[in-house]
């Protein structure tokens, strides 16, 4: 009997030293690997726009009367989509310890942005709809309602701790 509670015993220890072991370790460090991804999905973001507005010339068959505003109309959207992967590359986010003031102030300048480049995009946007067939308006607003879509589940997948903040607003940095 003593010889089955001693094998008990040892087979115990050998199962829990690993665990004690990885307890006392200290966390990985992240933030090389979080930069990486955070540079990689800044240039990412230029080059999805690049490919999505070339499957959207695709979508519309335009024609040579067209092309002219679909130019105009994208020459605006990659310039503000190069902005935003430059900007976004130099992005820090605020730290745990930042006060609601600048979380705020921070929230009212990323909206800003996007309200300047919205406006910037509204003349040559009016532009295209206005050379567009009934069929390529309904093809463009597709395009549009599917693009909110992706920001839509970005902005979920961000506020619930899915991605680089979590559900309570906190930002997920691994240098902090």
């Amino acid at each position: 009997m003593k010889f089955v509670s001693a094998l008990t015993l040892a087979a115990a220890m050998t199962l829990a030293a690993p665990a004690a072991l990885a307890q006392q370790a200290p966390p990985p460090d992240r933030s090389a690997d979080f930069a990486k991804h955070h540079a990689e999905m800044c240039t990412n973001h230029y080059a999805h726009a690049v490919g999505k507005l070339a499957e959207l010339e695709t979508r519309l068959a335009l024609t040579s009367s067209q092309k002219g505003a679909f130019e105009r109309w994208k020459d605006i959207k990659l310039k503000d989509a190069k902005a935003h992967s430059t900007k976004c590359a130099d992005f820090t986010p605020p730290g745990r310890d930042a006060s609601i003031m600048e979380l705020r102030q921070h929230q009212i300048a990323r909206l800003e942005d996007r309200l300047n480049a919205l406006k910037a995009e509204t003349p040559a946007l009016e532009a295209l709809v206005k050379v567009l067939t009934p069929e390529q308006q309904t093809v463009l607003k597709r395009a549009a309602r599917e693009h909110m879509g992706d920001r839509m589940m970005m902005m979920r997948r961000f506020h619930d701790g899915r991605g680089p903040m979590d559900r309570h607003g906190d930002w997920n940095h691994p240098m902090q």
